[in-house]
This record gives structure tokens, sequence and C-alpha cells, in this order.
């Protein structure tokens, strides 16, 4: 399913927000949590919102920062388990 405009706007924002921190600027943010903001964005009926949402993270950030690791890319982190989780982050790896 494509990404609607409103929703990408929604996320440039919430990202603007996330970089001017340098905090995000040096962590990114769980894949998890860019998805939950997308899925608040999407209609309340629209099935599996979740899911799509979860989907839609990589063409967002593809549209908005460019190619994964030209643009932004990922990276593993353990979470308070110890479970590896997906984070994203602007900027090629290695990025400081």
């Amino acid at each position: 399913m494509p990404l609607l405009s409103t929703e990408i706007e929604l996320l440039r924002h919430f990202v603007t927000i996330m970089t001017s921190w340098s905090k995000y600027i040096r962590s990114g943010k769980p894949w998890g949590v860019i998805a939950a903001f997308l899925a608040n964005e999407l209609p309340d009926t629209l099935e599996d919102r979740g899911e799509v949402a979860y989907h839609l993270v990589r063409e967002a950030f593809d549209r908005i920062f460019g190619t994964e690791d030209e643009g932004w890319h990922t990276f593993k982190r353990p979470n308070r388990d110890g479970k590896q989780i997906t984070w994203i982050k602007a900027g090629k790896p290695g990025y400081p």
C-alpha cells in the first residue's frame, strides 16, 4: 500500500523534531516506535494498521532521506530483556 502524503508529512515533522535533539541524532529510534507513530496516523478503519505501518517505515524513510545506507540505515541494539531489535537512524552507517 503506498504511503499517503498526509502520513509522509506527519512523519517528516516527527523526524524533524526527532533529529533536532542531539540524543536522537546519535542513537536513532527503534523501528517499532516509528511504526507506532505511523499506525496512529492511519485510518482507524484500516485492518491490521499496525502491520501496515510497520511495512511503511522503509518507504517513508526512503522518501524523506533517500535510499537505505545512503540517507538512512538500520542497526541492531538489545532491549532491556537482551532481545536484539532493529533501530533506524538518519545518515549513512558509521555516521556519528
